[in-house]
């Protein structure tokens, strides 16, 4: 049976948060494996968490790692950390001027999208155009769409728009760039749930994803455990180097002190 047709059972359950604008036969899967909430909330409550887990996927060699120059924040003092949902545009093809005429349907599936996710779990929205910053596939009112969900976050391969009410909003928002053009008629849903692009890094749904003004960092879902674990350990030896700049800047040891404390000591 085909991954498309093993969604449909699972489907019957979410069909009353599904908005309908585009078939279900697009839906590659409607749930996944969830990660334990107290993971979760241990690594939201980190710091610049991005810069921790970059290091725990650089020291296994798995994962990916977006700088914000390439995927930037909309408001850079908020941070998401959640399961991808994903979203892959493809272009709609023919005139915007053509489509209207003909009142073709929207097909852009962001509002499908939010409804597969959890409320309350943090789910992070991942749409993908392609890069593409000419026209935007998101804006205030599918933030709004998301918010109702129960969406944590929304990361954009592409443009948005309605940037003020973006910032203001209760979704914390991610994208290569900003314009005012929409994407209706220009770009449509091609898959849902599936495997996405995200500014070069490979994101699966139900993959770990984590942003703030740092960039994003994707842990597969089959990694989580093991760089969980590393973060841990990361977080216990950075505590103990912190412990000894403060007393260092409190002036109760010597450089030469801080040193001695410090030297040797394994980050992972």
């Amino acid at each position: 049976m085909a991954e498309r047709d093993k969604a449909a059972p699972d489907l019957d359950a979410l069909r009353p948060r599904l908005f309908g604008g585009v078939p279900e036969t697009l839906v590659r899967r409607a749930a996944f494996p969830r990660l334990p909430a107290d993971d979760l909330q241990f690594l939201q409550d980190q710091r610049d968490l991005t810069c921790l887990l970059a290091d725990a996927l650089d020291a296994r060699g798995v994962g990916a790692v977006v700088p914000a120059a390439d995927l930037g924040p909309l408001a850079p003092q908020r941070a998401v950390c959640g399961q991808a949902l994903t979203l892959r545009c493809e272009p709609y093809g023919g005139t915007p001027a053509a489509h209207y005429a003909r009142s073709s349907p929207a097909l852009a599936g962001d509002r499908d999208l939010y409804g597969l996710a959890v409320p309350g779990a943090g789910d992070i929205a991942v749409i993908t155009a392609d890069g593409d910053t000419r026209t935007a596939v998101a804006g205030d009112l599918s933030a709004g769409f998301a918010a109702a969900a129960g969406v944590g976050g929304i990361l954009v391969d592409g443009a948005v728009r309605d940037v003020r009410a973006l910032r203001a909003g209760p979704v914390p928002v991610w994208a290569r760039g900003v314009t005012p053009l929409a994407a209706r008629y220009r770009w449509r849903a091609a898959e849902l749930n599936g495997t996405v692009t995200l500014a070069g890094a490979r994101v699966e749904a139900g993959d770990l994803v984590a942003a703030d003004a740092n960039g994003v960092c994707v842990v597969p879902f089959g990694s989580v455990p093991e760089v969980l674990a590393d973060c841990r350990r990361l977080v216990a030896a950075e505590a103990h180097m912190a412990s000894a700049l403060a007393e260092a800047a409190a002036g109760t040891v010597t450089f030469e002190q801080l040193i001695t404390r410090t030297r040797g000591r394994p980050v992972l």
